[in-house]
């Protein structure tokens, strides 16, 4: 996922990552979640 517009938490800038194909992510640093609309839109 590195490299890819969304990768970074948009509260911490850490790493996001989706266990469920890319509808939502959790961030591995603040443990915040986000749906894929908030990731790639802000």
């Amino acid at each position: 996922m590195s490299g890819r517009a969304g990768s970074d938490c948009p509260e911490c800038g850490g790493q996001l990552s989706s266990n469920d194909g890319g509808m939502n992510y959790r961030c591995r640093d603040c443990s915040r979640e986000f749906d894929s609309a908030d990731v790639f839109l802000l």
